[in-house]
């Protein structure tokens, strides 16, 4: 299999394109089963399965164990591709179950916190980024979709829709309708009014919204957005590991189920295929609503029904 190796990695350049990163993770995790499967004497099938078990013994998390069956996976099908190996070792091993980890969240005072940090920004840059996260917030688009936006997205008092909205184009080319609020409105106006700062004479950057003349794409990048979101986190006092554009997503679904939208809507405003990705929401909200019927409820306080 070692004589192999090579032949698959140049594999993975020339037909799969993978990066740099990937295809050093690839080699190194097949050359630690190199190493287990020799030291173990044992037949490939065998090898395979005792080298999964043992990872499993010590303790390696779902997610890492499903990377190195996936690139065990990958490498017996190069090999037998090349006829190499006539049946998968791994073909009767499932998956490990990954676990489901609840995103992050904000508070609705550290999102007010953060927001207000921003708003003190008034260079063009400043007012630029505020009106972005506003927008974030108040709509729950992917950072992806809100960086990408074309002006000709925004729609005001225009069609059948009597406010302020943008269609906003995601995944599978599936359009959808997500609206603005008074402040979103109100920071995005600010923002049109100085964007030709953002432009130069090339027409590559009229199209979008939050244009950039020094990005290559001609719009502001996900990692600008997320290097400047933890400069401004911290200056609200929160902790930076705990903030990226995605968690403000997760802030907007988590905070309007608290406040009792209905999850159909908000899977149809985050763009969800599937109500079952959306419903990771209500975990998240099951503490706001324990704390409400915990306040609230007349028999929660023993003190109030007399019991004891």
């Amino acid at each position: 299999m070692q004589t192999h190796l090579i032949d698959f990695l140049q594999y993975l350049v020339a037909e799969k394109g993978v990066s740099l990163a990937t295809l050093s993770s690839y080699e190194s995790d097949l050359k630690d089963f190199f190493s287990f499967s020799k030291s173990s004497n044992a037949a490939l099938k065998e090898a395979s399965v005792d080298y999964i078990e043992s990872l499993s013994k010590k303790s390696y998390e779902p997610s890492s164990l499903a990377r190195r069956l996936a690139s065990m996976r990958h490498f017996f099908k190069f090999l037998r591709s090349i006829n190499a190996l006539d049946e998968d070792p791994l073909e009767d091993l499932a998956n490990p179950k990954k676990k489901k980890s609840l995103p992050k969240i904000l508070e609705e005072s550290q999102v007010d916190a953060l927001l207000e940090v921003i708003s003190k920004e008034k260079t063009p840059e400043g007012i630029r980024f505020y009106a972005l996260i506003e927008m974030l917030y108040a709509t729950g688009l992917r950072i992806s979709e809100l960086v990408s936006l074309p002006l000709s997205s925004i729609k005001i008092l225009k069609g059948q829709v009597n406010e302020p909205h943008l269609i906003v184009t995601g995944k599978g080319n599936k359009d959808r309708l997500v609206f603005l609020n008074i402040t979103s409105m109100q920071a995005l106006e600010a923002y049109l009014k100085i964007r030709g700062v953002f432009m130069d004479a090339a027409t590559t950057q009229k199209k979008w919204l939050f244009c950039s003349f020094l990005s290559e794409s001609g719009h502001i990048t996900r990692q600008y957005v997320g290097q400047t979101l933890k400069k401004y986190a911290g200056l609200a006092g929160l902790d930076i590991t705990k903030i990226s554009p995605h968690v403000l997503r997760h802030a907007f679904a988590t905070h309007l189920l608290s406040n009792g939208a209905n999850l159909m809507v908000i899977q149809k405003l985050l763009g969800h295929s599937d109500i079952s990705t959306t419903q990771i929401y209500t975990h998240l909200a099951n503490k706001d609503v324990f704390d409400l019927v915990f306040e609230h409820h007349p028999l929660a306080n023993s003190s109030k029904s007399g019991m004891s």
